[in-house]
This record gives structure tokens, C-alpha cells and sequence, in this order.
């Protein structure tokens, strides 16, 4: 049960993650004057990036349970396996 929270936590923020540096597709139909690719806006990006500093780059505590870990063989190092993904992609070429 506790990996299944993990992975969420994982895939909430790899949502998160996307919206830095990325763009959105807009499907539309031939009367639409909409762009069809759009950039993530500066504003959204930066709220992204203020999220994932407090939710994720500041230990999230709440993972860190010490009778989990003493009944398992799962530990810190849990909080990095979430984190250095999304840091990885927050850093990268393609990203930057």
C-alpha cells in the first residue's frame, strides 16, 4: 500500500512537471482561429515550479515513516526516487 501511494505522489508530480518548459496541444476544428500548439504560459510555469519546490524539493515528511520502514525494506532513499526524476527532466535540454 505504501508504494501505491508513492508511485501517485510520482505521477502528480510528473503532471506538475510538464507544465515547465512544455507546450499544450489544442485540437480544434477548421473554424477555430485557436493555435493548435501554444506554450505553457510564464505564470503557470512558475506556479509549477513554486509547487514542486513545496511539495516536493522540501522533504515531504509525510512519506517518511519510521515504523514503515522498520517493518519493510523501504527507506529514505523512497523520497529520492520521486525526486531525482523530476529534477532530471526540470534539467535537461529539452526542458531548458
Amino acid at each position: 500500500m505504501y508504494g501505491a501511494i508513492v508511485n501517485q505522489f510520482s505521477r502528480y508530480m510528473t503532471h506538475v512537471e510538464k507544465n515547465i518548459g512544455g507546450v499544450m496541444i489544442n485540437p480544434k476544428t477548421i473554424e477555430e482561429a485557436v493555435p493548435v500548439v501554444q506554450f505553457v504560459s510564464r505564470a503557470k510555469q512558475q506556479q509549477a515550479m513554486v509547487f514542486l519546490q513545496t511539495e516536493l524539493f522540501n522533504t515531504p515528511k509525510w512519506l517518511l515513516d519510521s515504523q514503515i520502514f522498520a517493518k519493510t525494506s523501504v527507506g529514505i532513499h523512497v523520497v529520492l526516487s520521486v525526486q531525482t526524476p523530476v529534477l532530471g527532466y526540470l534539467i535537461s535540454n529539452t526542458t531548458l
